[in-house]
């Protein structure tokens, strides 16, 4: 990773070295030369069977980076190859990987999870990326035009003057060219390889466990009644974050349907259907996706036509919907959906039960950018107004979310589907609480691990 310096107005980033002593350089040169210009004698001369980097060169071709599982098999077999030398076997195979499939000048920002965006701004210009914890940051980092021509033919960048593209580890790519900026400049918004889970969450101030028990009695609905929730906020929030990590409450025998534009939900599970809408519309695919037999539809980053398509099925049974959308708070999220280009009937919006307010500031006391669900809202209606209740809300002075003293109309809506009083739900919720605070407690946290804990938390229900 790297290291940041304060600075104002940007701090500075300064990228990580690779850390490779003399004798490492000479082994990386020695087994790239062999990938790239099948040259596999010199391999012999230190210590390495050529055969074993054959069979490795025969199966990938270079030049281009590889998807996150990809990446991992070549490292793993290169690893197999070289472990036998007195060398730091991590450095070399990252090394290597670097130079015979890596973006070259930017692939350590890449490489560095703590980076969420790079921004290429044109040749001779710094380089600026988002850091998860300072925000925007300088780099020292100057492209040429031919670094950046190099980049555009990897990236497989098709000549438009706009252009957005998916790269092979899932990150996304925005290409803006002549005439419509005086340079060309590149943004990309990385795909993040460890996903956050509920519990991590949790751990990092996104949300307490209170509210996370509240949102997971909401998404399971106690396996009868899940209701249909929005998670609102700004660009770069984390809204599609805390969507990925609300996905472990779903019960694992549900089949689930996600629809984006472009993919960014990864939900890790059986009998999960991941659609894409680039090419067909997010309307037509909805209106296809309810043939599918969906338990449940998830939307990531609603904002068209298709909106009134997903409520018409929520009015007519469909439960458990999950969606984002880019609004400041909840009431900016009604007003977007009853106007146009969503056009959502009023009639129809409180079929919508619960809004999360993600967002993105820098907390002071903290020195840093921080990541925080702010307000958490119910909708229903009284007479023909919409009608948003507070159940969290945030509290300025302390910058803690707290519960309000809103009786939950959610949490009635639940009790009478399954026949239990108000007093066994918050009883419930108290027992949920207990189970989030025993993960966090016990380092429980990757995403992983917390789905298999819910899939044996549920099983043990049956």
């Amino acid at each position: 990773m790297g290291v940041v310096e304060k600075g104002y107005p940007f701090c500075f980033y300064r990228e990580s070295e690779s850390g490779l002593t003399d004798e490492e350089v000479k082994i990386v040169d020695v087994i790239v030369d062999a990938f790239l210009r099948r040259r596999f004698e010199k391999l012999v001369e230190n210590g390495l069977e050529a055969s074993d980097f054959e069979k490795i060169s025969n199966s990938y071709s270079f030049g281009r980076p590889l998807s996150f599982r990809d990446r991992e098999v070549f490292e793993k077999k290169l690893f197999e190859a070289i472990a036998r030398l007195p060398v730091n076997v991590e450095r070399v195979v990252s090394s290597v990987y670097e130079r015979v499939f890596g973006y070259k000048l930017f692939q350590r920002l890449f490489d560095d999870p703590d980076l969420e965006e790079i921004m290429i701004n044109g040749e001779g210009e710094e380089v600026m990326v988002f850091h998860k914890d300072f925000g925007v940051c300088k780099t020292f980092i100057k492209p040429t035009s031919g670094d950046i021509e190099s980049f555009l033919l990897q990236i497989q960048w098709n000549g438009k003057n706009l252009d957005d593209l998916k790269l092979p580890d899932g990150s996304r790519a925005n290409v803006v060219v002549k005439p419509v900026s005086e340079k060309t400049v590149v943004t990309i918004r990385k795909f993040r390889k460890q996903k956050l889970s509920i519990t991590s969450l949790i751990e990092n101030g996104t949300m307490d466990s209170d509210v996370a028990s509240y949102l997971w009695l909401c998404v399971e609905g106690l396996k009868v009644f899940p209701l249909n929730i929005l998670v609102v906020g700004g660009a770069a929030s984390g809204k599609t974050t805390t969507l990925n990590a609300l996905s472990s409450f779903i019960p694992q025998n549900e089949r689930v349907v996600s629809v984006e534009e472009v993919r960014e939900v990864d939900f890790d599970r059986e009998n999960w259907v991941a659609l894409e809408a680039q090419e067909v519309g997010m309307d037509l695919i909805l209106k296809n996706v309810l043939r599918m037999r969906p338990d449940r539809i998830v939307v990531g980053e609603v904002r068209g036509g298709e909106v009134e398509t997903l409520f018409n099925s929520m009015n007519v049974g469909l439960r458990g919907v999950l969606g984002t959308m880019h609004a400041n708070n909840s009431r900016d999220a009604v007003k977007k959906l009853e106007e146009a280009p969503m056009n959502v009937p009023r009639g129809l919006i409180p079929l919508l039960n619960v809004i999360i307010v993600q967002s993105l500031f820098f907390d002071r006391s903290e020195g840093r950018s921080v990541r925080r669900v702010v307000q958490v809202s119910e909708v229903s209606k009284i007479e023909r107004e919409v009608t948003l209740n507070d159940v969290f809300r945030l509290n300025s002075s302390t910058m803690k979310l707290e519960r309000t003293d809103y009786s939950s109309e959610a949490l009635e809506k639940i009790s009478k589907a399954v026949g239990r009083s108000l007093i066994e739900l918050n009883e419930e919720l108290g027992k949920r609480r207990a189970v989030l605070d025993y993960l966090v407690e016990k380092g429980v946290s990757s995403f992983r691990d917390v789905n298999d804990f819910m899939s044996d938390y549920y099983q043990k229900e049956v």
